[in-house]
């Protein structure tokens, strides 16, 4: 009888997101995001429109939100833009 013997490495790959505090802004400004480096594929902004894409910019107060994805799960973060 042989013995065999593999093994599999397994890891946490869900998407790393942050969307900072909470934030003001002036009139005038703009507050943008890059999550490219995130690990996810698939991106939805939510706030006026849906959004697929790792930028996002904001130019108007509201409650803004993400949800990141990619084959081992999602992930959301929110601000509020005052």
């Amino acid at each position: 009888i042989k013995n065999f013997q593999d093994s599999i490495r397994v890891s946490d790959n869900l998407p790393k997101i942050s969307l900072g505090n909470d934030t003001t802004l002036c009139p005038g400004s703009t507050l943008r995001f890059d999550l490219s480096e995130s690990g996810g594929d698939n991106f939805v902004w939510g706030q006026d429109t849906l959004i697929n894409s790792p930028f996002y910019e904001i130019s108007k107060a509201g409650k803004y939100w993400v949800s990141v994805s990619n084959g081992c799960g999602t992930v959301t973060d929110t601000i509020e833009v005052n």
